[in-house]
């Protein structure tokens, strides 16, 4: 008979933790020093982990500053050194000035002395600073490990009021943001104005509960135990900190004193909260679980305002922790802390009420059964559990769940928890019984291997053992319903059956098995009140069968749990030491118990460290598919089911394949892409019914979660793995290199597909540049390179300028190894290399790689083709910016007339040609011409664009830049203003284009002499280039090159610049005069000579348009632009060349034959400068 015991105290392991903390001004940081202290110790108490008090606490409370304190350690998150670090700086920002010396104005009124609006600087700073933004709310609604509420005081009615990170029900919390709720608890009167949430006015919480230790009770009664309010009962650790006893003043006689200090000192004044504290919670502090730190002596003259005295603060703190009672209490507070396993549940209360009924009837039964009682009694429960318990077990809130569930009720339940592979449901229905035999002695426990009708059958043979059920040998008879019949009788008294792995629909859908006599009826499990029925499986599609309706899905393992299992599964634990590399191998592993397990075995049996074994699992594939494939001892699993976690997958991985083939092709295309954010429209399309079954089944499975946006979803990343593995194993046909293979091709189509939707062609280029990686780089190079090709300039047009090289480079060489050198192919490939090369500013790589690929194109398509006419267009965009203004004029002339010819004279590659001939016209000078064919530009995108097309809106950018070379800055202004609204709205804030108009718009406010928003402006530039470019790129140094210029001149013209309002015109003039050719001699005369206003160019260009919409070719508002080149590079690709006008071929002609003339090396660019 087993000895009767009710358990280990749940209080002990899972108890309540709670904070509270003082308000003080600038001693708030004394607080904070002794926090800091006790982390110290418990962190050095837990090797392995570094805790901070968000994963102690379950609840942190704080006042005024202590508010502040609160909120950045529990609803921000931070640790104490971070704290400590903002706390600092906040309070320097906040009090290193006054604003007002009196506490009152002329009228009598309270007038704050410090400026309210730093203190909400500063707040939003430290928000910031710690990841979140300041319009975030306290209480957004997500679950966090520790609940967070400051006190504040409406000042109407003086009523304290808690502004909460979490849910009350049936409370009426004002909605708050972080900052607002921060400011909020803060604003003492008289130091800083109150503040407005919504129609209410908040002051500081010191009024009345500058210890909140009492509001904390409160509060934490209402959440766990409001209808028994027995909070001391579930409390594993209460701790209350000060901010320094206060000195003690007698009452001030002058009315002014009396009001301003006395009066605040008697109602701010914590010491009898402390007192009434101390008396209710006397015998707690006797036994260790509460506590209340406060420096009694050094910080009596330290004012709330006094931040120049924090070395003060410092120091009375550690002279006050190294008192030897002291030292005591934080001995005991940090072992109390140090066993804290988790975090407390809402049904904590029930718990601890169940382990107080459990224990007197543990110490009834044993009197009962002592050999002194005569009424002694003993009824025997059936014990049929294969495994012992297993010693390295870590809790997991889901037990609970379960027991609960399990035993609430009269009527029977049943509960089937749900989870991947190797997440832990063997072990966590191995604790549930045992757990159940400690608690419920006269229940018997029942384990039932379901991994087939053979096994569950042989299960219940032994089961009509246990309950004396008679069965002869040569009886043919059903034993199932033998034994369920027997359970289902009263007398056979409490029971729990559990059903492990049942993962097979086969073993109880008569569908789908060959033998449809051999499944288990769903219908033959037993149904009693007095019995409970709990499965482990991996498909929810199993346990909805059986009908079981409450089903709990086994939630991942956090980083604390997952660290004390490595810590139990390792020979030595001072590996733990190692914590950067314990989280990176947990995340690696992610934080899947059995994968843990596995690795800590493997590490064990090699004597090596975590870090090397993360090099072997980061190294190549193969090393990985060793790891997770190595077989281990686990004493907890069957004999019969290999432990290795690679094969651990292969059943479910069969039973997919039986019950769709489209959820195999599903899993099969992701084992060859990212595992992490698929969009769900990237999956192979099939019939619209199987393709949401498909989906349901790996969903059932664990192996994939679909985000809350629906339209995306994860793939488990050891599931992955595993898939790959399998992959391997297969035949041609669905091999991995099969599917990689076709993988490279289908994306290539898909890319093509969504060309038009940028956030699409975002989402898919993760997985594109994954697939590239893992795939060999001599093989299917067509679809490599296509794939590659498309990958690059989707990462271009993102900024990622590095990454977009390197695609470049392995589109080149895949195009060269399938095509050779000189092959449309490879020409196309440069091409998009060199001017990846113009758009990050490396304008000489760009120029010769431009140059030689000029000639080879020549070579093989001929001179008057498509390819070469893009290849000019951007040649001269590159000598635009190198300032070769007659060469940049000459070869967009020439782009000019061929993209009219071969794109049309509607197209946006015409128009960015032309736009380019605006900026060339500009750097020369020429303002009247730039301006007329600025405005040409503007009128032919209105007509043949859509508004908001990139080029459309480029003609407006391209305008803002002729009002200020004109020196119309507010005109500029106002064009570049609407530019960068509609390049945020179409392009998004971190596209290329989007940064470079936020520099022009930098610029024109520079010009105006508006300096602090220039900055301003230029500041937003820099942090994105850097973040989009690189902190070293050409655009991120010439952004921090002009802020650091503007914030340091200090010569005469600015000064002057800033006092004048219309300065700015006369500097636009002189500006623009230093292009032109200033001065001519005429006889004897000199004057200044205007430009040329008529251009002949303009005015052929406008012919040509003009003729072009009168041949009524194509409707207004209907022109289609040509989309990609692809293999439309040759000069007899274009289907509109036939159909275009006479005059566009005589000049595309004219032009050419002076240009083949340079290329072909009789004229070098010295010759053709000098003429």
């Amino acid at each position: 008979m087993p000895t009767l015991h009710s358990g280990p105290n749940p209080v002990d392991r899972d108890g309540l933790c709670l904070l509270s903390l003082d308000g003080g001004g600038v001693r708030g940081l004394s607080s904070l020093y002794i926090l800091k202290c006790i982390m110290t110790l418990v962190n050095s108490e837990r090797p392995g982990e570094q805790l901070k008090p968000c994963d102690v606490f379950d609840m942190i409370a704080g006042t005024s500053t202590g508010g502040l304190i609160a909120i950045m350690l529990g609803r921000l998150e931070m640790d104490v050194d971070e704290c400590i670090e903002a706390y600092r700086e906040l309070m320097k920002s906040i009090f290193s000035e006054k604003t007002n010396n009196l506490p009152v104005d002329w009228s009598g009124n309270i007038q704050a002395q410090y400026d309210s609006k730093k203190l909400r600087l500063a707040v939003e700073n430290v928000v910031t600073r710690a990841g979140a933004s300041p319009k975030d709310l306290l209480n957004d609604g997500k679950a966090r490990k520790c609940r967070v509420f400051v006190c504040a005081v409406a000042k109407e009615t003086l009523h304290i009021t808690r502004l909460r990170s979490y849910d009350v029900p049936e409370e009426n919390t004002p909605c708050a943001t972080i900052c607002e709720a921060a400011l909020a608890t803060s604003a003492a009167t008289g130091f800083f104005e109150p503040v407005r949430l919504g129609d209410r006015l908040f002051v500081d919480g010191a009024f009345g509960a500058n210890n909140p230790v009492e509001e904390l009770e409160e509060e934490a009664c209402d959440i766990w135990c409001h209808s028994t309010r027995d909070l001391k009962a579930l409390t594993k650790c209460l701790v209350s900190i000060g901010t320094g006893t206060a000195a003690k003043r007698a009452i001030d006689d002058n009315l002014v004193k009396f009001l301003s200090k006395t009066l605040v000192r008697m109602v701010t004044k914590p010491e009898g909260t402390e007192r009434r504290f101390m008396a209710r919670w006397r015998n707690e502090c006797h036994q260790g679980r509460c506590f209340r730190f406060n420096v009694e002596q050094g910080l009596q003259d330290v004012q709330m305002s006094d931040y120049q005295k924090r070395s003060l603060i410092e120091t009375a703190t550690h002279d006050y922790l190294r008192i030897p009672r002291q030292k005591s209490d934080l001995d005991e507070c940090m072992k109390n802390l140090a066993r804290k396993k988790g975090q407390t549940g809402l049904d904590f209360d029930i718990r601890v009420q169940e382990y107080k009924l459990r224990t007197i009837r543990m110490e009834v039964e044993a009197n009962m059964q002592s050999s002194q009682t005569p009424y002694a009694t003993h009824r025997a429960s059936c014990w049929m559990v294969p495994f012992e318990r297993n010693p390295r077990y870590v809790d997991r809130e889901v037990v609970n769940s379960v027991k609960n569930k399990l035993f609430s009720g009269k009527e029977a339940q049943s509960i089937a928890i749900c989870g991947l592979g190797g997440a832990g449901k063997t072990q966590i229905a191995l604790e549930l019984a045992h757990q159940t035999r400690e608690q419920y002695p006269d229940c018997s426990v029942f384990w039932v291997p379901a991994m087939s009708p053979d096994s569950i059958r042989q299960a219940y043979v032994e089961m009509a053992g246990h309950l004396g059920i008679f069965v002869q040998e040569k009886e043919e008879v059903d034993v199932t319903q033998l034994v369920n019949d027997h359970l289902t009788q009263a007398r056979t008294g409490r029971w729990l059956l559990i059903f492990d792995n049942a993962d097979d629909l086969e073993t109880w859908d008569p569908n789908l098995n060959e033998s449809p006599t051999s499944v288990i009826p769903k219908n033959a499990l037993p149904q009693h009140s007095l019995g409970a029925t709990f499965f482990t499986t991996r498909s929810q599609k199993v346990a909805r069968y059986i009908g079981i309706h409450q089903i709990i899905e086994i939630p991942e393992m956090d980083q604390m749990s997952a660290t004390e299992v490595l810590k139990n599964s390792l020979v030595d634990k001072t590996l733990l030491d190692d914590k950067e590399g314990t989280a990176k191998l947990l995340q690696n592993l992610t934080y899947l118990p059995l994968a843990i397990v596995q690795a800590a075995s493997f590490i064990n049996q090699n004597s090596m460290n975590i870090s090397s074994y993360i090099s072997l699992l980061d190294g190549q594939e193969q090393h990985a598919v060793e790891l997770f494939s190595e077989e281990f001892e686990d004493e907890g699993r069957y004999k019969s089911i290999k432990n290795p976690i690679a094969t651990t997958w292969l059943t479910s991985f069969g039973q997919i394949q039986k019950l769709s083939q489209c959820a195999c092709y599903h899993l099969s295309f992701m084992a060859c892409i990212g595992s992490r954010n698929i969009p769900i429209s990237l999956l192979p399309q099939s019939d619209q019914v199987e393709h949401q079954k498909a989906l349901g089944i790996l969903q059932s499975y664990s192996f994939i979660r679909l985000r809350p946006d629906k339209k995306s979803l994860d793939l488990h990343r050891l599931v992955h793995l595993a898939t790959r593995i399998w992959l391997r194993s297969m035949s041609d046909s669905a091999s991995l290199a099969h599917w990689e293979s076709w993988a490279l091709t289908y994306l290539g189509r898909m890319f093509k597909f969504v060309e038009s939707d940028r956030s699409l062609s975002k989402a898919y280029t993760p997985h594109a540049l994954k697939l590239l990686e893992v795939t060999p780089e001599d093989k299917d190079l067509y679809a490599r390179m296509d794939l590659s090709n498309v990958v690059a300039g989707v990462l271009k047009n993102d900024g990622r300028f590095k990454e977009s090289e390197k695609c470049h480079l392995q589109a080149i060489k895949c195009a060269k190894a399938q095509f050779g050198s000189e092959n449309k192919h490879t020409v196309c490939c440069v091409a998009n290399l060199a001017t990846s090369y113009s758009d990050q500013g490396r304008l000489k790589e760009a120029l010769e790689l431009m140059t030689q690929n000029l000639h080879t194109q020549i070579k093989i398509l001929g001179i008057n083709s498509r390819g070469v006419t893009i290849t000019i267009a951007c040649l001269a965009g590159v000598y635009n910016l190198l300032d070769e203004n007659s060469i940049a004029e000459w070869l967009a002339i020439i782009a000019t007339w061929g993209y009219m010819k071969f794109f049309g004279p509607q197209s946006a590659e015409t128009l960015l040609t032309l736009q380019r001939m605006v900026h060339i016209y500009l750097q020369q000078g020429r303002i009247a011409n730039a301006t007329e064919l600025g405005v040409f530009c503007l009128e032919i995108a209105q007509r043949a664009l859509e508004p908001d097309h990139p080029m459309a809106i480029n003609a407006h950018t391209c305008l803002s830049t002729i009002y200020g070379n004109q020196g119309l800055w507010k005109d500029a202004e106002r064009v570049a203003h609407d530019a960068l609204e509609k390049y945020k709205e179409v392009l998004g804030w971190e596209n290329p284009v989007t940064i470079r108009q936020l520099y022009q718009l930098a610029t024109i406010l520079e010009n105006q002499g508006r300096d602090a928003e220039a900055i301003s402006v230029m500041t937003d530039c820099a942090e994105l280039s850097a973040r989009i470019f690189g902190p070293h790129s050409a655009d991120t140094k010439h952004a921090m090159g002009w802020i650091e210029y503007w914030k340091n001149r200090k010569s005469r013209h600015v000064r002057i610049r800033q006092r004048l309002n219309y300065t700015h015109k006369s500097i636009a003039i002189l500006q623009r005069r230093k292009v032109y050719p200033q001065v001519k001699a005429y006889g004897g005369l000199w004057y200044v000579r205007r430009q040329t206003v008529d251009d002949t160019f303009i005015r052929e260009v406008k012919t040509a348009y003009e003729n072009y919409y009168d041949l009524g070719k194509v409707p207004d508002n209907d022109c289609p632009t040509v989309k990609g080149f692809e293999d439309e590079w040759s000069s007899d690709a274009c289907s509109v060349n036939s159909k275009d006008p006479d005059y566009m071929r005589w000049h595309h002609g004219q032009e050419t034959a002076s240009f083949s003339k340079w290329i072909g090396g009789k004229l070098s660019l010295t010759s053709f400068r000098a003429s």
